[in-house]
């Protein structure tokens, strides 16, 4: 069942729930999905807690895309957590994690939580502070220009916008590319930070 459509320049926007088990999926153009509060949103907030707990004390945390916002949410909740960024490039996309708040904890509109709308990767060419965490989510590898947000000029300007002792966490679905994509980005990745744990 659509709850709400938002007919966007990146095409539509739904957020749709399934009539089973009540759950909420933020999907793109019919198919791509954003994530669900259903079965996967367990693994999802994990997806932004685990980045917080290998940080001493995440004080500054940025997110790359927001999508159901439930990778987010756990900076609600941290005690050590202080301040947020999550950049998310498409504006309905943040009004449908709105509709989610139950399941993402109100990440969108917490006080200490700023949202931007805008491209990652000039997001971070600009940013106008460091980070101690800055968590990048599970961007599609063959969607047109996401292929930017794998590349060593993007991870050297996440590097810039780490604290010292700060930590950079890229999350790759691995159904999504093959061993020669998994090596590009892995080396990538290798060249701009000095310590990677894979």
């Amino acid at each position: 069942e659509v709850v709400r459509r938002w007919d966007t320049a990146y095409g539509w926007i739904d957020v749709v729930r399934n009539t089973k088990d009540g759950s909420l999926t933020v999907r793109q153009n019919l198919h791509y999905r954003h994530g669900s509060t259903g079965k996967t949103a367990a693994r999802e907030y994990r997806q932004g807690r685990l980045p917080l707990l290998l940080h001493p004390r995440p004080a500054d945390v940025a997110f790359l895309g927001l999508g159901t916002g439930l990778t987010a949410a756990p900076v609600v909740i941290d005690r050590g957590a202080e301040r947020a960024v999550v950049v998310e490039l498409i504006p309905e996309v943040v009004e449908a994690a709105r509709l989610l708040s139950p399941a993402n904890l109100g990440v969108v509109d917490h006080p200490k939580v700023e949202v931007r709308v805008g491209d990652a990767r000039h997001s971070l060419a600009r940013a106008d502070r460091r980070f101690d965490v800055v968590v990048s989510d599970l961007f599609v590898p063959w969607e047109s220009r996401t292929g930017y947000l794998y590349t060593v000029e993007f991870y050297e300007a996440a590097r810039k916008c780490l604290k010292r002792g700060g930590h950079f966490c890229q999350w790759l679905a691995l159904y999504q590319v093959g061993p020669v994509e998994f090596e590009l980005i892995a080396d990538s990745f290798a060249a701009a930070f000095p310590c990677v744990t894979l």
